[in-house]
């Protein structure tokens, strides 16, 4: 459970195929719109994977929104789901390969930020990544310009951009849901 205290906290989650939750239910507010969280120190959760790790940071004093009043303050760490627990739609003539999918937050509500969160996918860099709202899919075609706090704070309301950081792949991100790193190639008949 988490209460809003100001020391920095690193949590590790050694099986990334199991549900493993975040309680932030003593700082939320409800109203009858939403729920709101906002956190105390900085976290950083290390995830290892099949493929590597999956870190998320997540920046002192953010505010977390979920446009409903019956979130309850939970946030899912990363949990790696199955490759073909998605669907990419890459265009005529062509196939998308999904690598890797990595959900985060809340399986049923989507969480939006007010400071960019920076999740790293290991092993990833050069691929495509993309994430579900609901059951749309929508690719992250945007480039961050760097890969710094600041710079992604920028981002505009529940966006998102990407980077490659040596062999990683970096998403820095306003919202939380389930992302999806993957291959086009064209199709042959």
């Amino acid at each position: 459970m988490v209460n809003g205290t100001s020391a920095t906290s690193t949590i590790s989650v050694a099986n990334a195929s199991v549900d493993v939750k975040m309680d932030f239910s003593l700082l939320s507010t409800t109203t009858a719109t939403s729920t709101r969280v906002t956190t105390g120190a900085p976290l950083f959760i290390n995830t290892n994977v099949a493929f590597g790790e999956v870190l998320v940071s997540i920046p002192q004093e953010v505010t977390i929104t979920a446009a409903t009043s019956s979130w309850n303050g939970m946030i899912n760490l990363p949990t790696i789901k199955n490759i073909n627990s998605v669907s990419i739609n890459p265009g005529a003539g062509k196939t998308a390969t999904v690598s890797s999918v990595v959900e985060i937050g809340s399986s049923d509500t989507r969480l939006t930020f007010d400071k960019a969160v920076r999740i790293l996918i290991s092993g990833q860099a050069g691929k495509k990544v993309g994430y579900y709202s609901g059951n749309d899919f929508y690719q992250i075609t945007g480039f961050c310009s760097n890969d710094t706090q600041s710079n992604a704070n920028n981002l505009s309301a529940a966006g998102d951009c990407k980077i490659d950081v040596g062999g990683d792949l970096v998403v820095w991100t306003k919202h939380f849901t389930k992302f999806a790193t993957y291959e086009v190639t064209d199709s042959y008949s």
